[in-house]
């Protein structure tokens, strides 16, 4: 009985929040010989529920039926439900919101008095125009996870009170609305000093100058770093990035800053020289998007590396990346005046030099290659060849956008291409595309199509004068994307898989 209440658990959950007809439940306890005093015995245990996964659950029961519940996931609830769902739910110990573009201040108020023991926060896409930096004032001292993102009204007085309120905080992810932030910088670097604890931070949509960066420098136990800047140009200078490096060194693994720097190779050679246990380095629009440009052949950079992303940096010259023997991922995308890339035997699974004057990269294995980025080489069929020598059987994702190839290359490409998911296609020559679509609406001898995993092109408008004209059949499993929304879809890491 035990083994069949256990295999049944899942299916009961569906039963008891999709069905209230009394015939369901009949034909639940009689096919599983069960009362509804064991059925409510083994929800009553039941400590994890992930509604996202599951959106027609009924959420208001799942108080009663499951008062145990340590770590609960929800979407587009409703400020009422929220707070109904805190005042019985004590014991959590995990939250995640997802969507809730209704929640208000009380809401989170309700969590954050009823769920002392509360570990776990994250608000994702909440969007909502009502919740403040408040309810933060009255954050359990438990929280060691917050991260908010998509909180319209949020500011950066939400680090303020957060550093106040919970000393044992290790991952903070907080993303502020730039029109509400505190203009005094001092006042937010005095809050970030307070975070001793803290192993990851995320801060998107801030003013970043020395001032801050030497109050990031001062905490121990930061492993991960990603600061991001919609304000513009920021006054973080080659000092800031070495106090840095020198406070955090060997044990800081990730690093991102998304702005408008004025740091040059000094900056990354002490990156390298302090940090040699980063694992992940991405630097964007460091200079001005290559005001000042930097000689690539002078960088210096952690050898631990495994991703690399210096878009829009300014470089220029040879980059030699021979020395981060584990490299598997390379951005270099935006980078006009840099001229070739040297590797030694790196094996790639991710390479992006777009809009840049590298014709190959030397000395790379790319036969493993997932992601291929191209764009704007202005190439012709001989000159993409080499990147497909041999073929990168498992390449998912391939951007080849404003180069001149032919219909036949491409034809050739994607017969090989089983895996291939996403192409772009945008600025290649209208005829070479038309054709391409064409032959994508012919069904092979086997009665497939080429290409038989493409779920997206992407195209220029000139292409569409063949739209009419595409198989009803392909169009069921294939998107088409007009009108590009910016010139290169991969230039970040962590846009691979949503930028499309």
């Amino acid at each position: 009985m035990s083994s069949c209440v256990g295999s049944l658990v899942e299916f009961a959950f569906h039963v008891v929040f999709d069905f209230t007809s009394p015939s369901e439940w009949f034909r639940l306890h009689t096919a599983c010989a069960l009362t509804s005093s064991q059925l409510s015995k083994h929800l009553g245990c039941r400590e994890r529920l992930d509604a996202v996964a599951h959106p027609k659950l009924d959420l208001s029961r799942v108080a009663v039926l499951c008062p145990n519940l340590k770590e609960l996931r929800i979407q587009r609830a409703s400020d009422a439900l929220l707070s109904s769902l805190a005042c019985s739910l004590v014991g959590l110990r995990s939250l995640v919101l997802r969507e809730c573009v209704q929640i208000t201040d009380f809401a989170l108020f309700t969590v954050f008095c009823h769920c002392q023991g509360l570990e776990v926060l994250e608000m994702s896409q909440v969007w909502s125009s009502i919740l403040t930096d408040a309810p933060f004032a009255a954050a359990p001292r438990t929280l060691r996870e917050v991260k908010a993102w998509g909180c319209s009204r949020l500011t950066c007085l939400s680090m303020h009170l957060l550093s106040r309120q919970c000393p044992n905080l290790e991952v903070l992810t907080l993303s502020p609305d730039a029109s509400r932030s505190i203009p005094n910088h001092r006042f937010l670097a005095s809050s970030v000093r307070c975070f001793l604890g803290l192993r990851e931070l995320r801060c998107m949509d801030v003013f970043a100058d020395d001032i801050f960066v030497a109050a990031l420098a001062t905490l121990p136990a930061l492993s991960v770093l990603q600061v991001t800047s919609m304000h513009g140009r920021c006054p973080i200078s080659d000092r800031g990035v070495a106090c840095l490096a020198r406070g955090l060194k060997g044990g800081l693994k990730e690093l991102s800053l998304d702005l408008e720097g004025e740091f040059s190779a000094l900056a990354l050679n002490a990156l390298g020289q302090e940090c040699f246990g980063l694992k992940e380095l991405e630097l964007r629009h460091i200079n001005g998007g290559g005001s000042l440009p930097i000689d690539a052949s002078l960088l210096q950079l952690p050898p631990a590396l495994l991703e690399l992303n210096l878009r829009s940096c300014g470089l220029r010259g040879e980059f030699d990346c021979s020395q981060l023997t584990t490299l598997r991922a390379l951005w270099l995308y935006g980078n006009p005046n840099l001229e070739s890339i040297r590797c030694a035997g790196q094996r790639l699974h991710t390479l992006n030099i777009g809009a840049t004057r590298c014709s190959n990269v030397e000395g790379a294995i790319m036969d493993g290659l997932e992601l291929l980025d191209l764009a704007d080489l202005g190439l012709a069929d001989e000159g993409i060849l080499p990147f497909f020598t041999p073929f990168p059987a498992r390449l998912r994702k391939l951007v080849l956008g404003g180069n001149a190839v032919s219909a036949e290359f491409l034809l050739g490409l994607l017969s090989q291409a089983q895996h291939l998911s996403h192409l772009n296609v945008a600025r290649c020559p209208a005829r070479s595309v038309v054709e391409l679509l064409n032959a994508l609406s012919e069904p092979s001898q086997d009665g497939g199509f080429l290409a038989p995993s493409l779920q997206v092109i992407e195209a220029s408008p000139e292409a569409s004068v063949c739209w009419d004209q595409i198989d009803e059949d392909l169009e069921k499993h294939v998107d088409f994307v007009l009108e590009p929304r910016y010139t290169s879809p991969y230039g970040r890491p962590h846009d691979c898989d949503t930028s499309w």
